[in-house]
């Protein structure tokens, strides 16, 4: 399970670019950095995609600027890996500090955990990823 991946694990030498190119592919986003994922809306809604009706996306706020607001969207990240019973350690004093490096390693887990789940990393389907985003506060509008 990627809960357990370890720092020389292959995941984390994935590259930024393609870290952001399925980003942006799965959600439909045009981030350009990763530090553009820093308030944490993003990793909920790569959560909602996996898992979808998991993630209250009503709690979620794209439009978060402040560190608050980043953290109440990593309080839902991590309810939802509680609810699915993934033990990972979340820095959010670190992720909203929007530094390269540590948002960087928290996408790369992301990615190993979503291909773990998928098995080959692709986006599901019937996923509506605007649609969903449209329930988040600033959803709607989100353009980094």
């Amino acid at each position: 399970m990627a809960s357990s991946v370890g720092m020389m694990d292959a995941a984390f030498f994935v590259g930024k670019t393609e870290l952001l190119a399925w980003l942006n592919g799965l959600l439909g986003l045009s981030l350009t950095k990763v530090e553009q994922a820093a308030s944490g809306a993003v990793h909920c809604q790569i959560m909602d995609a996996l898992h979808e009706g998991m993630v209250p996306l009503h709690k979620v706020n794209f439009a978060a600027k402040s560190e608050y607001e980043m953290v109440c969207n990593y309080k839902v990240l991590q309810g939802v890996f509680d609810k699915l019973k993934i033990q990972r350690n979340i820095e959010v004093e670190k992720l909203v500090k929007a530094r390269p490096l540590d948002n960087l390693e928290f996408l790369q887990w992301m990615k190993c955990y979503y291909d773990s789940v998928t098995g080959c990393g692709q986006a599901p389907v019937e996923y509506d990823a605007k649609e969903r985003r449209a329930k988040a506060k600033g959803g709607e509008k989100f353009a980094p």
